[in-house]
């Protein structure tokens, strides 16, 4: 009976380790999610500040700027390419 114990909270330990691994796991999760954006403003911030009117051509790739332009014209008509 004894070794039925033992083994029974050998498996909860595990049981125990794994929930806190997992835990873990959704904590990098997070704070990737929360630092991916974060440092992609900042480095936006850094090209505005070398160069203040660089143009859609900079960050974006030239597909996704034509797309963009297809679905919300700049009324000025300037392209969102040029820079």
């Amino acid at each position: 009976m004894r070794e039925h114990f033992s083994d029974h909270a050998g498996r909860n330990s595990i049981a125990r380790m794994a929930g806190a691994t997992a835990k873990r796991w959704r904590l990098v999760r997070l704070l990737a999610m929360l630092c991916i954006p974060g440092w992609r403003e900042f480095r936006l911030t850094m090209l505005n500040r070398i160069k203040p009117d660089p143009g859609a051509s900079l960050v974006l790739a030239e597909l996704v700027t034509c797309i963009l332009d297809c679905q919300a014209p700049d009324p000025a008509g300037h392209s969102g390419s040029a820079g």
